[in-house]
């Protein structure tokens, strides 16, 4: 079937994409995770946003059938700055179910079937260039120290033994 809706679901703490959900016309949906994602799409990274053409966002609950939009008219979120108005652009919601568990709440924008993925960068986004480092290593004569304290400035390197010895 043709794919209507392509998605992030999920990020994780540092901003790479952790699952993605597509979802067919016939409401069948498949979602992969982490490197799953990354190489079905041909990345070289995980830190990349997609975007759909056209339709406004809708909010969903937890999926296409959970739908929301429909109600903002009449939807509010209670909140430490008092009651606002949920208009469902550029928000993020969480709600807490039945059970007392916090769940996300997806704002989405339904696609006319076009979809774009962006990119940034290689690797896993933790400020190490793996090549940078060899390069150092191989053509700079620069030690192990010199490459950490390079990518990780305002750092001290120092052996378990001795950090150990500092904290007692």
């Amino acid at each position: 079937s043709e794919i209507v809706e392509f998605y992030v679901m999920d990020y994780t703490d540092n901003g790479n994409v952790f699952r993605i959900k597509f979802v067919d016309s016939s409401g069948k949906s498949l979602t992969f995770v982490r490197e799953t994602a990354r190489t079905l799409l041909g990345l070289r990274s995980q830190r990349y946003t997609v975007t759909g053409g056209g339709n406004p966002p809708e909010l969903f609950a937890d999926s296409a059938s959970g739908k929301l939009t429909d109600f903002l008219d009449n939807l509010y979120a209670v909140g430490a700055a008092g009651i606002a108005k949920i208009t469902g652009e550029d928000e993020e919601f969480y709600a807490i179910t039945g059970s007392g568990d916090v769940e996300a709440v997806n704002t989405r924008t339904v696609s006319d079937g076009k979809f774009t993925v962006t990119g940034s960068g290689y690797g896993h986004n933790v400020g190490l260039s793996q090549w940078g480092a060899y390069s150092m290593a191989a053509y700079h004569d620069m030690t192990y120290r010199d490459i950490l304290t390079f990518y990780y400035t305002d750092t001290e390197i120092a052996s378990a033994e001795a950090a150990a010895e500092e904290q007692s």
